[in-house]
This record gives structure tokens, sequence and C-alpha cells, in this order.
């Protein structure tokens, strides 16, 4: 063993609770409808597919994606924004969990905000 610094442990990542709201679900599946019948299966299979991952990575990963411009952050909750390719996915994070509230087209959530 060497003299000196000693070794430095960096604590695992702590998983959050993933939680989809009952809007973002049925958001999703109007997405999925729309998606397949303007582009087709397999732009909109490759789609969903970066959605799900983006989605996934944030339960381990949460302050990755910046912060939404719009909606008050606390200390204890933190509103950001995953944008893939024109859509934005809204999540909220807490101490606990991270909860995906909805799912808008980028010129709607900039008319809105507006």
């Amino acid at each position: 063993m060497s003299k000196g610094r000693a070794k430095q442990v960096i604590p695992a990542t702590r998983t959050k609770r993933l939680v989809l709201q009952p809007e973002f679900v049925s958001q999703i599946e109007d997405f999925i409808r729309y998606s397949f019948e303007e582009f087709g299966a397999d732009s909109t299979l490759k789609l969903l597919k970066e959605i799900d991952s983006q989605i996934k990575r944030i339960s381990v990963m949460p302050d990755a994606n910046p912060k939404d411009k719009h909606l008050p952050s606390t200390p204890a909750k933190t509103y950001r924004n995953i944008i893939v390719k024109s859509s934005v996915i809204t999540y909220r994070v807490t101490r606990s969990e991270v909860t995906v509230l909805d799912l808008h087209h980028k010129a709607a959530v900039q008319h809105i905000k507006k």
C-alpha cells in the first residue's frame, strides 16, 4: 500500500423511481397513431426507440437535460425537458423519483409558453 493520498471512492449512481403520468401515456398513444399515419412504421419505431432510450436514461441521470425555462424549480423539485427531434418531453425531478409529465411538439410548446 502506498503512502500519501487516500483512495478516492466514487459512490454508485442511484437510480430514481420512474413514473409516467397518465396524460403522458395518452399523448404517446396519440403520437404513435399520428406518426404512423404520416411517416410510416419504420420512422415511428425509430423515434419511439429514441424516446424510450431518453426516458430510461433520466432515471439514472435526471439532471442531464436542460431545466424548463417556464416552469419554476425549487430545491425540492426541478422541471426539465428532453428534446427528441421535433418533440419536447417535460419531466419533474424530486429527491426520490422522476415523473414524466407530457409530450408536445416543439412548435406547440413555443406557442403555449410565449
